[in-house]
């Protein structure tokens, strides 16, 4: 599982850095690598083709889910920062927070930002039921016996 997901983060990384289209295709495309490698448990070369072939057809869709929790994601992202940044400039007399009190400010923005990675991370979980429901017609007695 991590080396999908770091294989994942490099290839949509790389796709970035060549353009930003690239870079979305590669993030549509490998959106339940993970997920295929938790409950499949092909290898890591063969999670990110099976994620190919689970989101193939339907990538508009996932663009439109992955654009959609980005959004939700980023402007909690940016409120909870700006608060924080606020809240620490009100109280350091607005000079570059240091030591202490950095450390605090970026705990309590990784604190609220939990919740909210949780939800990209359920959301490629559910995706990749959704998928094989919708491709393989697969139930979730079929998902469930891989706990077995």
């Amino acid at each position: 599982v991590l080396l999908v997901s770091l294989l994942v983060g490099i290839v949509t990384l790389l796709g970035t850095l060549l353009c930003v289209v690239p870079g979305i295709i590669a993030a549509c495309m490998n959106w339940v690598a993970v997920p295929v490698a938790v409950i499949e448990r092909p290898g890591v070369r063969a999670s990110l083709d099976r994620s190919h072939d689970l989101t193939s057809g339907t990538r508009t869709g996932v663009f439109a889910v992955l654009l959609v929790i980005g959004m939700i994601v980023g402007v909690v992202s940016f409120v909870a920062t700006a608060a924080i940044t606020m809240v620490s400039a009100s109280l350091g007399d607005g000079k570059e927070l240091v030591g202490p009190a950095y450390a605090i400010t970026q705990l309590v923005l990784t604190l609220v930002m939990i919740p909210f990675e949780c939800l990209q991370a359920t959301s490629a979980a559910v995706g990749y039921h959704d998928l094989r429901v919708h491709r393989e017609g697969a139930d979730v007695e079929d998902l469930v016996r891989v706990f077995e």
